[in-house]
Order: C-alpha cells, then sequence, then structure tokens
C-alpha cells in the first residue's frame, strides 16, 4: 500500500531531527520504499504564541503497511526522539503525521485518515506536490496536485454549516473577535479578512442544502466545515459523537455514498465544543492555505548515515 507521511520540527535542531526521522524511516520501513521531498521552512500557524518557524517535509511509502502499521511505527519514531504530546500545536521537536493512505477512510479518537487538515495547509501540499503529485484524496476525491493550485487562487470562501443556529452565531462572533485581535492580517468585512496574495470570506449557513456548489474554478477556491458540538464532551468522545457527520462528508469506511452532500471538494470537520478554540481554528485554516513556503535543501536516504 501507498502513504504519505509529513514531517515537521520546530524546536532543537529541526533541520537534523526531520534528517534524523528519514532515516529512522528508512530503517523502519525499508530504504527503497521511501522518497522524500525538500525541506521546507514556513512560519508557525495556530497554537501557542511565539514559536519558531517550521520545518517540513512529506515522505512516500511503498509497501505492505496499512494505516495502522504505519501509524504505531510513526509513534515509535517520534517516542525516541524525544516527542511529548502535551498541548495541540505546540513546539516540537518532531511531528509525523500519516497524511492519506490510498483509497482508505479511517475515523476514529486517536486516527483520521486522510489527515483532516491536510487540503487547507499548503505547508503540506507544496512538499506533497513532490513526491505524490497525481496521489488522490479520497474525500475531496481530488489529486495532491489540485489540492496544491487550490491554495493558490487569490479569492476564498469557507464555508461553515451547523445544525444549530445558535452555535453558528457563536462562531461568527468569536470569529470576529480572533480577526480584531490579529496582528497579521487585514480585516475587509466582519468576517472577511485580506490576507497576502488572497482575500477569504467566511460564510455561515444553517445545513448543507442551503449551500449552492458553484464558483468559479479559475478564481475562487472554496472548503466546507462542518461544525459539530458534543452535548457531553466530558463522557462522550467528539469523534463518536460526530460519526454520522463523518459518515455524511465522507471520512468514514461506513460512508455508502462519498456523493451524498453533492459537494466537490475539500471538506473538514470542526469541533465547536470551544467555540472561541473554533473561530481560533478557523482563522488559522485561512492562514494556511496560504502561509508563505519556502523551498530549501533536499534529503538524501543514505546507507548507515
Amino acid at each position: 500500500m501507498r502513504s504519505l507521511v509529513s514531517l515537521g520540527a520546530n524546536l532543537g535542531s529541526p533541520r537534523e531531527n526531520i534528517l534524523t526521522a528519514c532515516q529512522r524511516l528508512a530503517e523502519s520501513f525499508g530504504r527503497t520504499s521511501i522518497k522524500a521531498s525538500h525541506l521546507y521552512r514556513t512560519p508557525a500557524i495556530g497554537g501557542p504564541k511565539d514559536q519558531g518557524e517550521f520545518l517540513n517535509a512529506v515522505v512516500a511509502i511503498d509497501g505492505p503497511f496499512d494505516s495502522f502499521e504505519v501509524w504505531h511505527r510513526l509513534r515509535d519514531i517520534e517516542q525516541s526522539l524525544g516527542r511529548e504530546r502535551l498541548v495541540r500545536w505546540e513546539a516540537r521537536r518532531i511531528d509525523l503525521d500519516i497524511l492519506l493512505t490510498e483509497e482508505i477512510r479511517i475515523w476514529t479518537p486517536r486516527l483520521k485518515v486522510p489527515h483532516p487538515r491536510m487540503c487547507t495547509r499548503s505547508f503540506i501540499l507544496e512538499p506533497a506536490m513532490e513526491v505524490a503529485p497525481e496521489w488522490i484524496d479520497p474525500v475531496s476525491q481530488w489529486t495532491i496536485r489540485a489540492l496544491a493550485m487550490e491554495c493558490k487562487k487569490p479569492l476564498c470562501r469557507i464555508q461553515v454549516i451547523a445544525e444549530n443556529a445558535s452555535l453558528l452565531s457563536r462562531l461568527r462572533e468569536e470569529l470576529q473577535v480572533e480577526i480584531e485581535s490579529s496582528a497579521t492580517i487585514s480585516k475587509i468585512e466582519a468576517t472577511s479578512v485580506s490576507l497576502p496574495g488572497m482575500q477569504v470570506r467566511f460564510d455561515f449557513s444553517p445545513t448543507i442544502d442551503s449551500i449552492a456548489n458553484e464558483c468559479d474554478r479559475m478564481q475562487t477556491s472554496r472548503y466546507l466545515v462542518g461544525a459539530v458540538e458534543s452535548p457531553d464532551p466530558e463522557s462522550v468522545a467528539w469523534e463518536d459523537f460526530a460519526r454520522p457527520w463523518a459518515e455524511k462528508f465522507g471520512l468514514s469506511d461506513s460512508s455508502s455514498d462519498r456523493s451524498t452532500m453533492h459537494w466537490i471538494g475539500p471538506r473538514y470537520l470542526l469541533s465547536a465544543d470551544q467555540p472561541r478554540w473554533a473561530a481560533h481554528e478557523l482563522l488559522s485554516m485561512a492562514k494556511a492555505i496560504r502561509c508563505p513556503v519556502e523551498r530549501m535543501e533536499s534529503i538524501s536516504i543514505e546507507e548507515g548515515r
């Protein structure tokens, strides 16, 4: 099976951490089974403030390894390199994530494949396009190349839906607060912002049925976000409560028909139990779509390194 794996680091010696992780991947999966992108440098997006720049890369793995086998080996490599998972989107010595494994779709609290935010991260899609440009994301049904090109369009619409009108209102209000407090973006309207090279508009709708899936594919990119709030987050895993949404969005292997939404393109489920954090994630999503990415040196998988 073929899998894509992302690597990121911004603590210690990020370059050495990623190069070492690549060697560990080669040792674990076989040197002839992997293909690595260049290193890419990018600013930190989301998470705690005042983080240093990240280095990122993507590796393609080809071999008899299913998603769970790959995931367990990645966790072992992270642990061996000193990774501690304490705070979401925190600074880290090394971060290894499965982006996709062929047509596999997994929706569990511990593992989600394809990676939920892969389609909205230029710092992932640029290196991925080096090693797997024609691989297809089974959710959007677009190639990696098409997803990467979508991030380059000058206009972007992020469509947020929720069945609860009160939640939509809270998300809109919190997003306005996030926009007002951000020093790195310019506000155009209440929920529209200007980023370098791109304008982003956030639209809020009560149901998927109220949305027309038409936009100018030459100039405007469009992303669908389903905001889901768990009634009892202390005792019910959000992923379990959101499973009907995951099936409708085509994120789960139990989805009977990936086209039931009549939506073409990238989509993502957002945990909205904490509206302030959800609004922060929406704004971070917009920043990640057009995140500046600098290509650096190539990665060589050498014998005995």
